[in-house]
Protein backbone atom coordinates (compact mmCIF):
# COMPACT_ATOMS: atom_id res chain seq x y z
CA UNK A 1 0.00 0.00 0.00
CA UNK A 2 1.74 3.35 -0.57
CA UNK A 3 1.68 6.00 2.24
CA UNK A 4 -0.49 8.38 3.23
CA UNK A 5 -1.27 10.87 0.35
CA UNK A 6 -0.98 14.82 0.96
CA UNK A 7 -4.38 14.65 1.21
CA UNK A 8 -5.28 14.58 4.01
CA UNK A 9 -8.50 12.98 3.28
CA UNK A 10 -7.74 10.19 1.12
CA UNK A 11 -4.68 7.36 0.14
CA UNK A 12 -4.98 7.09 -3.59
CA UNK A 13 -4.89 3.50 -5.08
CA UNK A 14 -1.31 2.81 -7.15
CA UNK A 15 -3.50 1.41 -9.91
CA UNK A 16 -6.44 1.30 -11.87
CA UNK A 17 -6.47 -2.03 -12.41
CA UNK A 18 -9.15 -3.93 -11.32
CA UNK A 19 -11.51 -1.05 -11.44
CA UNK A 20 -13.55 -2.13 -14.75
CA UNK A 21 -15.43 -5.00 -12.94
CA UNK A 22 -16.87 -2.46 -10.15
CA UNK A 23 -17.28 0.13 -12.31
CA UNK A 24 -19.30 -1.45 -14.95
CA UNK A 25 -21.56 -2.85 -11.89
CA UNK A 26 -22.05 0.62 -10.80
CA UNK A 27 -23.28 1.87 -13.66
CA UNK A 28 -25.43 -1.18 -14.28
CA UNK A 29 -27.74 0.02 -11.91
CA UNK A 30 -27.20 3.76 -12.18
CA UNK A 31 -24.95 4.58 -9.21
CA UNK A 32 -21.79 6.74 -9.39
CA UNK A 33 -18.56 5.32 -9.96
CA UNK A 34 -16.76 4.60 -6.92
CA UNK A 35 -13.48 6.45 -6.23
CA UNK A 36 -10.73 4.09 -5.67
CA UNK A 37 -9.18 5.32 -2.27
CA UNK A 38 -9.25 4.90 1.68
CA UNK A 39 -11.11 7.22 3.69
CA UNK A 40 -8.78 8.81 6.63
CA UNK A 41 -10.23 9.56 9.82
CA UNK A 42 -7.12 11.05 11.70
CA UNK A 43 -4.95 13.98 11.06
CA UNK A 44 -2.17 12.23 13.65
CA UNK A 45 -2.03 8.12 13.77
CA UNK A 46 -2.21 6.64 10.05
CA UNK A 47 -6.15 5.28 10.59
CA UNK A 48 -7.76 4.95 7.59
CA UNK A 49 -11.54 2.87 6.28
CA UNK A 50 -12.65 1.14 3.01
CA UNK A 51 -15.67 2.88 1.69
CA UNK A 52 -18.57 0.73 1.53
CA UNK A 53 -19.17 0.64 -2.03
CA UNK A 54 -15.56 -0.61 -2.57
CA UNK A 55 -16.39 -3.46 -0.72
CA UNK A 56 -17.05 -5.42 -3.22
CA UNK A 57 -15.51 -8.87 -3.69
CA UNK A 58 -14.90 -11.59 -1.35
CA UNK A 59 -11.07 -10.95 -1.02
CA UNK A 60 -10.35 -7.39 0.00
CA UNK A 61 -7.51 -6.23 -2.09
CA UNK A 62 -4.23 -4.94 0.26
CA UNK A 63 -4.14 -1.70 -1.06
CA UNK A 64 -8.03 -1.14 -0.19
CA UNK A 65 -7.61 -2.91 3.37
CA UNK A 66 -8.26 -0.28 6.49
CA UNK A 67 -5.73 0.76 8.39
CA UNK A 68 -5.76 1.25 11.98
CA UNK A 69 -2.70 2.76 14.07
CA UNK A 70 -2.50 3.60 17.58
CA UNK A 71 0.48 5.67 16.82
CA UNK A 72 2.94 6.61 13.73
CA UNK A 73 3.57 3.32 11.87
CA UNK A 74 7.21 2.04 12.48
CA UNK A 75 7.75 -1.03 10.70
CA UNK A 76 11.07 -2.72 11.87
CA UNK A 77 13.61 -3.52 9.10
CA UNK A 78 12.65 -7.18 8.04
CA UNK A 79 17.04 -8.16 6.91
CA UNK A 80 17.54 -7.41 10.73
CA UNK A 81 13.88 -8.12 12.62
CA UNK A 82 13.89 -10.95 15.42
CA UNK A 83 10.70 -12.34 16.99
CA UNK A 84 11.36 -13.96 20.27
CA UNK A 85 9.32 -17.14 22.24
CA UNK A 86 10.07 -16.75 25.99
CA UNK A 87 8.19 -17.23 28.62
CA UNK A 88 7.10 -20.03 30.23
CA UNK A 89 9.27 -22.58 27.55
CA UNK A 90 11.64 -24.79 27.92
CA UNK A 91 13.69 -23.38 25.44
CA UNK A 92 13.37 -19.72 24.79
CA UNK A 93 13.75 -18.82 20.88
CA UNK A 94 14.85 -15.75 18.32
CA UNK A 95 13.92 -16.12 15.34
CA UNK A 96 14.55 -14.25 12.00
CA UNK A 97 11.87 -13.78 9.24
CA UNK A 98 14.10 -16.76 6.91
CA UNK A 99 14.21 -19.08 10.40
CA UNK A 100 10.28 -18.35 10.65
CA UNK A 101 9.54 -19.48 6.95
CA UNK A 102 11.19 -22.63 7.95
CA UNK A 103 8.45 -23.84 9.67
CA UNK A 104 5.09 -25.65 7.92
CA UNK A 105 3.43 -22.81 5.95
CA UNK A 106 -0.25 -22.55 6.88
CA UNK A 107 -3.31 -20.14 5.12
CA UNK A 108 -5.67 -19.15 6.37
CA UNK A 109 -9.06 -16.67 4.93
CA UNK A 110 -10.63 -14.75 7.79
CA UNK A 111 -12.00 -11.44 8.65
CA UNK A 112 -9.91 -8.56 9.89
CA UNK A 113 -12.51 -5.88 11.36
CA UNK A 114 -11.28 -3.13 14.54
CA UNK A 115 -13.45 -3.60 17.74
CA UNK A 116 -14.46 -0.12 16.99
CA UNK A 117 -15.74 -0.53 13.79
CA UNK A 118 -19.39 1.82 13.86
CA UNK A 119 -18.18 4.05 16.46
CA UNK A 120 -19.28 6.91 14.40
CA UNK A 121 -23.00 5.33 14.96
CA UNK A 122 -22.93 5.18 18.48
CA UNK A 123 -25.75 7.55 20.88
CA UNK A 124 -24.06 8.80 22.82
CA UNK A 125 -21.28 9.75 21.03
CA UNK A 126 -17.72 7.23 22.55
CA UNK A 127 -14.48 8.64 22.60
CA UNK A 128 -12.13 6.50 19.59
CA UNK A 129 -11.55 6.46 15.97
CA UNK A 130 -15.03 7.80 14.31
CA UNK A 131 -15.02 4.67 11.92
CA UNK A 132 -18.37 4.84 9.61
CA UNK A 133 -18.88 0.80 8.70
CA UNK A 134 -15.30 0.72 6.45
CA UNK A 135 -12.76 -0.78 9.57
CA UNK A 136 -13.26 -4.58 7.70
CA UNK A 137 -12.14 -6.59 5.21
CA UNK A 138 -11.39 -9.95 4.07
CA UNK A 139 -7.86 -11.34 3.32
CA UNK A 140 -6.43 -14.65 2.64
CA UNK A 141 -2.87 -14.70 4.98
CA UNK A 142 -0.40 -17.13 5.08
CA UNK A 143 2.88 -17.54 7.63
CA UNK A 144 3.08 -20.43 10.29
CA UNK A 145 0.83 -21.83 13.12
CA UNK A 146 1.51 -20.12 16.52
CA UNK A 147 1.13 -23.96 18.17
CA UNK A 148 3.73 -24.82 16.14
CA UNK A 149 6.47 -22.18 17.27
CA UNK A 150 5.43 -22.80 20.77
CA UNK A 151 6.06 -26.97 20.52
CA UNK A 152 9.28 -25.66 19.10
CA UNK A 153 9.88 -23.87 22.15
CA UNK A 154 8.73 -26.61 24.85
CA UNK A 155 5.50 -24.71 26.37
CA UNK A 156 5.04 -25.48 29.82
CA UNK A 157 1.59 -26.45 31.15
CA UNK A 158 1.92 -23.70 33.33
CA UNK A 159 1.12 -21.16 30.42
CA UNK A 160 -2.80 -20.17 30.35
CA UNK A 161 -2.20 -16.92 28.45
CA UNK A 162 -0.07 -16.13 25.51
CA UNK A 163 1.32 -12.40 26.32
CA UNK A 164 1.83 -10.40 22.46
CA UNK A 165 4.02 -7.11 21.98
CA UNK A 166 4.95 -5.53 19.07
CA UNK A 167 8.00 -3.01 18.11
CA UNK A 168 5.48 0.29 17.74
CA UNK A 169 6.94 3.14 19.80
CA UNK A 170 4.36 5.18 21.79
CA UNK A 171 5.19 8.75 22.19
CA UNK A 172 5.87 10.07 25.68
CA UNK A 173 4.47 8.57 28.59
CA UNK A 174 1.74 6.63 26.91
CA UNK A 175 1.33 2.87 27.70
CA UNK A 176 2.41 0.21 25.23
CA UNK A 177 0.12 -1.61 23.37
CA UNK A 178 0.51 -4.88 24.80
CA UNK A 179 -2.08 -7.79 25.02
CA UNK A 180 -2.55 -11.45 26.03
CA UNK A 181 -5.11 -13.88 24.73
CA UNK A 182 -6.10 -17.45 25.80
CA UNK A 183 -3.32 -19.94 24.92
CA UNK A 184 -6.10 -22.19 23.82
CA UNK A 185 -7.35 -19.89 21.26
CA UNK A 186 -3.42 -19.49 20.08
CA UNK A 187 -2.86 -23.15 20.22
CA UNK A 188 -6.10 -23.58 17.92
CA UNK A 189 -5.89 -21.43 15.10
CA UNK A 190 -3.60 -18.29 15.28
CA UNK A 191 -1.05 -17.73 12.87
CA UNK A 192 1.94 -15.51 12.55
CA UNK A 193 1.50 -14.05 8.92
CA UNK A 194 4.12 -12.93 6.59
CA UNK A 195 1.88 -12.92 3.46
CA UNK A 196 -1.08 -11.25 2.63
CA UNK A 197 -3.48 -12.18 -0.31
CA UNK A 198 -0.01 -13.96 -1.53
CA UNK A 199 2.26 -10.93 -1.31
CA UNK A 200 4.55 -10.11 1.62
CA UNK A 201 2.99 -8.45 4.45
CA UNK A 202 2.95 -4.42 4.04
CA UNK A 203 4.41 -2.53 5.90
CA UNK A 204 0.82 -0.52 7.50
CA UNK A 205 -0.33 -4.08 8.23
CA UNK A 206 2.34 -4.82 9.98
CA UNK A 207 5.28 -6.33 8.19
CA UNK A 208 7.60 -8.12 8.17
CA UNK A 209 5.24 -10.71 10.52
CA UNK A 210 1.84 -10.18 12.34
CA UNK A 211 -0.61 -12.28 14.70
CA UNK A 212 -3.48 -13.52 12.83
CA UNK A 213 -6.44 -14.52 15.08
CA UNK A 214 -9.68 -15.91 13.11
CA UNK A 215 -13.13 -14.89 14.29
CA UNK A 216 -11.28 -12.62 16.95
CA UNK A 217 -11.44 -9.00 17.07
CA UNK A 218 -8.85 -6.44 15.33
CA UNK A 219 -7.02 -5.57 18.94
CA UNK A 220 -6.08 -9.64 18.73
CA UNK A 221 -3.87 -9.43 15.84
CA UNK A 222 -0.54 -7.85 17.23
CA UNK A 223 0.88 -5.95 14.11
CA UNK A 224 4.97 -5.77 13.45
CA UNK A 225 5.29 -8.59 16.20
CA UNK A 226 8.24 -8.83 17.78
CA UNK A 227 7.07 -11.39 21.05
CA UNK A 228 5.15 -14.13 22.25
CA UNK A 229 5.68 -15.20 26.02
CA UNK A 230 3.32 -18.24 27.02
CA UNK A 231 2.13 -17.07 30.98
CA UNK A 232 -0.03 -18.12 33.86
CA UNK A 233 -1.75 -14.83 33.93
CA UNK A 234 -2.99 -12.24 31.14
CA UNK A 235 -1.10 -8.96 30.52
CA UNK A 236 -1.62 -6.40 32.79
CA UNK A 237 -1.35 -2.50 31.30
CA UNK A 238 -4.07 -0.10 29.88
CA UNK A 239 -4.73 -2.14 26.73
CA UNK A 240 -6.17 -4.98 28.69
CA UNK A 241 -7.35 -3.59 32.03
CA UNK A 242 -8.83 -0.65 30.47
CA UNK A 243 -9.25 -0.33 26.90
CA UNK A 244 -10.93 -2.73 24.50
CA UNK A 245 -13.85 -4.25 27.07
CA UNK A 246 -17.25 -4.10 26.87
CA UNK A 247 -19.76 -4.60 29.46
CA UNK A 248 -20.20 -8.16 31.09
CA UNK A 249 -23.97 -6.75 32.00
CA UNK A 250 -26.01 -4.33 29.73
CA UNK A 251 -26.53 -0.85 30.70
CA UNK A 252 -28.40 2.14 29.52
CA UNK A 253 -26.66 4.07 26.60
CA UNK A 254 -24.56 6.41 28.25
CA UNK A 255 -23.77 4.62 31.33
CA UNK A 256 -20.30 4.49 32.66
CA UNK A 257 -19.03 1.17 33.61
CA UNK A 258 -15.85 0.55 35.95
CA UNK A 259 -12.95 -1.86 34.37
CA UNK A 260 -13.82 -4.87 36.67
CA UNK A 261 -17.57 -4.72 35.29
CA UNK A 262 -16.71 -5.02 31.76
CA UNK A 263 -14.73 -7.86 29.50
CA UNK A 264 -12.18 -8.63 27.10
CA UNK A 265 -12.98 -8.02 23.57
CA UNK A 266 -12.41 -11.44 22.10
CA UNK A 267 -15.06 -13.36 19.28
CA UNK A 268 -16.59 -10.55 16.41
CA UNK A 269 -19.95 -10.27 16.77
CA UNK A 270 -21.98 -10.68 13.57
CA UNK A 271 -22.57 -7.36 11.36
CA UNK A 272 -23.77 -7.19 7.66
CA UNK A 273 -24.04 -4.08 5.15
CA UNK A 274 -25.31 -3.10 2.56
CA UNK A 275 -22.12 -2.63 -0.17
CA UNK A 276 -24.02 -2.24 -3.72
CA UNK A 277 -24.15 1.58 -3.24
CA UNK A 278 -22.24 4.39 -1.48
CA UNK A 279 -23.47 5.23 1.38
CA UNK A 280 -26.34 7.91 2.19
CA UNK A 281 -27.16 6.93 -2.13
CA UNK A 282 -31.27 7.08 -3.20
CA UNK A 283 -32.13 4.34 -4.95
CA UNK A 284 -34.70 3.66 -6.90
CA UNK A 285 -37.51 0.96 -6.52
CA UNK A 286 -37.27 -2.02 -9.20
CA UNK A 287 -38.85 -5.49 -8.90
CA UNK A 288 -34.93 -7.14 -8.28
CA UNK A 289 -35.16 -5.04 -4.87
CA UNK A 290 -38.91 -5.20 -3.34
CA UNK A 291 -39.99 -8.24 -0.91
CA UNK A 292 -42.53 -9.14 0.74
CA UNK A 293 -43.81 -10.22 3.72
CA UNK A 294 -46.76 -13.20 4.30
CA UNK A 295 -48.73 -13.47 7.72
CA UNK A 296 -49.04 -16.68 9.42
Amino acid sequence: MRPVSEDPTLFTRRTLIGLGAVALASTAVGLPRPERRLLQMNAYAPDAETPLDLLTTYITPNDLFFVRHHWNATPPDSRTWKLTVDGEVAQPLELSLADLKRFPRTTATCVLQCAGNGRSLYTPPVPGVQWNSGAVGNARWAGARVRDLLAKAGVKGTAKHLHTAGTDDPPGKTPPFHRSLELEKALEDAIVAWEMNGEPLPPLHGSPARLVVPGWAGDHWMKWLSKLSPRPDPEKGFYMDVGYRYPAKPGEPGVTFKPEEMRPITELFVKSNITAAPVRARVGSSPALRTSRKSN
